[in-house]
């Protein structure tokens, strides 16, 4: 099992494939992945773009500003008793890129 480290990061977010932008909040990370709160349910196996609006150090893992993260949606989880979001997603990190590539310009 992965050790968890326990965050409170806000995340902007693009659901890749349908090029649809929204806001979540980094709940904790492991080297598998990242924990993720949000208002909107993304179906498992999309890909999603990732950038931070704070700097934090978690466990082993840096998570930096102006970096971009490339993930997929592993799972998703209703959150019918949260009073901040709607839902849970499980994702996965794939790819970590500086704010001068590709993925950026979608931000």
């Amino acid at each position: 099992m992965w050790e968890r480290s326990k965050c409170h990061v806000p995340v902007s977010i693009i659901e890749h494939q349908a090029h649809f932008a929204f806001q979540g909040m980094i709940y904790n990370v492991c080297d598998a992945g990242l924990y993720v709160e949000a208002g909107y349910r993304i179906q498992p196996s999309r890909n999603l773009i990732l950038r931070l609006s704070d700097e934090t150090m978690v466990g082993l893992r840096t998570l930096e500003t102006n970096v971009f993260y490339l993930g997929e949606v592993v799972w998703t989880r209703n959150l019918v008793h949260s009073l901040t979001a709607d839902y849970g997603l499980g994702i996965r990190l794939l790819v970590c890129e500086r704010k001068d590539t590709a993925c950026a310009s979608s931000f």
